[in-house]
């Protein structure tokens, strides 16, 4: 699609073609919206279980693993209120409201121990009347516009993000590392 043209500008700079693909970024899972079971849940709850699987796949590649091979994630309430910039009453109602919706289990460890925190295995169900652009609408597509001007393609299928990447830095909006939870 071609831009309109632009005969006013805004006072701040506009993201360029090539800066998406250097920011650093969480993925929030669409089912969050669109499985009726999760439909209601509040966007503190939402936002607080994509931390969650961001801290995941870094607690996959970190072997935090129990005997049984299931991942943990360790991430302290009051960490995480420091992450999302709310109060820790708040992150407390979202893990409340996630391990009702049996989306998170915490083993405790004890008194100055981090719970360990488990993901439950999700198997999405999508309501029929759910639509969010540019998933379900033709104009869209399956792919964003920019996607085709990048890749330089006409095909229809969606690119996808490489899901192994090393740890980011802390320094740099990454997760925390497994000396730095050692210290907690």
């Amino acid at each position: 699609m071609k831009a309109a043209e632009m005969k006013e500008r805004p006072t701040f700079t506009l993201m360029k073609q090539t800066d998406v693909q250097s920011i650093y970024h969480m993925q929030m899972p669409r089912w969050l919206f669109s499985d009726p079971r999760y439909a209601d849940m509040s966007l503190d709850a939402k936002v607080a279980y994509t931390f969650l699987l961001n801290h995941f796949q870094l607690s996959r590649r970190n072997g935090w693993v129990n005997d049984h091979g299931e991942v943990f994630v360790i991430f302290p309430r009051k960490e995480l209120a420091r992450e999302l910039r709310i109060c820790e009453q708040r992150v407390t109602a979202a893990f409340h409201k996630l391990v009702e919706l049996k989306l998170v289990w915490e083993k405790r460890c004890g008194r100055g121990d981090a719970n360990q925190i488990y993901l439950a295995q999700v198997q999405p169900e999508d309501d029929q009347d759910y639509s969010c652009a540019p998933f379900l609408h033709e104009n869209y597509g399956s792919r964003t516009a920019e996607s085709a001007v990048l890749d330089g393609t006409n095909s229809p299928e969606p690119q996808q993000e490489p899901q192994d990447l090393p740890p980011k830095n802390r320094r740099i909006g990454g997760s925390r590392t497994a000396e730095s939870a050692a210290k907690l």
